[in-house]
């Protein structure tokens, strides 16, 4: 009994070990296939929902549609569209800016330096005075020379040429924020040699303008770089004036 119970368990034994020769090359090849493609367990379950990708959004599928064949009768040309009004006029909030500024800069006692454009040269000239006062407002892209300037208004549509100044404000597109400029004031081959900003009628009836003039000139404030009367008399070799164009 002993023996064939020993037979038994060694027969036993030799069928398990069988078996286990037999699963172990597919085991192996399973670990390696596994391995080879960057599988390494398990990963744990997060629950967290997967953010959708945002440039990945699937697109509508459009159901086909068999294609009819009709004649359709070619498109009537439509009119091209012409701009005939000019650029909107500053906004009220950008005069008080502009009004602002201009006082703020007519107390620091600059004087009129003809050619230079920072107040660290002691002064500024008149389309320096422009350059630096609308630049603190967003207009970057301000010409330098006063010639320039009246170039850059005509260009976008907002010069109104005349040799007189409107009485009234508001009169022929004439209104605070406006560049005015005016010719021959120093020999010059250019037409337009001197420009100023109106800043509009004050409250004893006066209208005034900022800007910088030479040094026999005086403002409010005893500055060259200066807020200034614009007198009825000022109209003398008047080229033009125009508003703003729009901040790009």
């Amino acid at each position: 009994m002993n023996l064939k119970t020993g037979n038994n368990s060694t027969a036993l034994l030799s069928l398990s070990l069988f078996a286990l020769l037999l699963a172990f090359p597919a085991f192996v090849t399973a670990q390696n296939h596994n391995q080879a493609h960057g599988y390494t367990g398990h990963a744990p379950v997060s629950a967290q929902p997967i953010a959708a990708n945002p440039y990945m959004s699937p697109q509508p599928v459009l159901a086909h549609r068999p294609v009819g064949h009709q004649q359709v009768s070619p498109a009537r040309p439509q009119p091209q569209l012409t701009i005939s009004s000019p650029i909107q006029r500053p906004a009220p909030s950008l005069i008080s800016q502009i009004r602002l500024r201009a006082e703020q800069i007519s107390k620091t006692g600059l004087r009129y330096i003809f050619g230079a454009t920072s107040p660290r040269q002691g002064g500024l000239d008149c389309s320096g005075a422009m350059m630096y006062l609308l630049s603190d407002l967003g207009f970057y892209n301000i010409p330098r020379t006063s010639y320039h300037q009246c170039n850059w208004l005509e260009a976008n549509r907002t010069l109104t040429r005349s040799q007189s100044i409107p009485a009234k404000v508001g009169e022929n597109g004439f209104v605070p924020g406006c560049l005015i400029f005016w010719g021959g004031t120093y020999e010059s081959q250019h037409e337009v040699t001197h420009v100023m900003l109106y800043l509009g009628q004050g409250s004893d009836g006066r209208h005034y303008m900022f800007g910088a003039r030479g040094s026999k000139e005086r403002g409010v404030n005893g500055s060259g770089v200066d807020i200034f009367e614009l007198p009825s008399g000022y109209n003398q070799k008047l080229v033009g004036y125009g508003h703003l164009p729009a901040q790009a």
